[in-house]
């Protein structure tokens, strides 16, 4: 065990922290609060200061995400990688829509059914998906979206049967 561990209360500034750390050349720092551990903090938190979201540049929404903060930050994350991938790949992309919605079946368990909508400039595609895991079923939507979106269509060109000939005089 270490020794000289950095115990700090939280309403020490963040800066501060950081500076303490990379000084005293640890990895880490522990959170306390009346002599209960808070959390730890490493240097991975204090990139969340440092680095912006990346805004799309097309509309993508999300609604319906549930109140547990880990599962609906990780879908989200999952839902605008993938909308960012798909636009990357289809640029005639005009928005992505996503609505979630739970059921409690039981206790603390939810049945999530997503429906994820994808508005081209000349077709909408729409796609839902039911799990209990929420970032996973994001995962199988992207999926499903791009085979969906990279499919030839089944379109083909008809030739005439009829050939032009030209009549001989008579």
């Amino acid at each position: 065990m270490n020794p000289r561990v950095l115990l700090y209360e939280p309403k020490e500034k963040a800066l501060t922290v950081l500076r303490r750390m990379i000084e005293h050349g640890e990895t880490y720092s522990i959170v306390k609060l009346w002599h209960e551990l808070q959390g730890i903090v490493t240097y991975r938190d204090f990139i969340v200061f440092l680095a912006e979201p990346e805004k799309l540049d097309i509309p993508a929404y999300i609604t319906g995400l549930p109140d547990e903060p880990f599962e609906a930050e990780l879908a989200k994350i999952k839902f605008m990688r993938g909308a960012k991938s798909l636009r990357r790949s289809f640029p005639e992309i005009e928005e992505i829509r996503a609505t979630v919605k739970a059921r409690e079946l039981s206790g603390d368990r939810h049945r999530y059914e997503v429906k994820v909508s994808v508005r081209s400039a000349e077709k909408l595609y729409i796609y839902s998906e039911e799990g209990w895991d929420l970032p996973s079923i994001f995962d199988a939507i992207t999926d499903k979206l791009k085979k969906i979106l990279t499919k030839k269509s089944d379109k083909r060109s008809r030739k005439s049967l009829r050939k032009f000939r030209p009549q001989s005089p008579v």
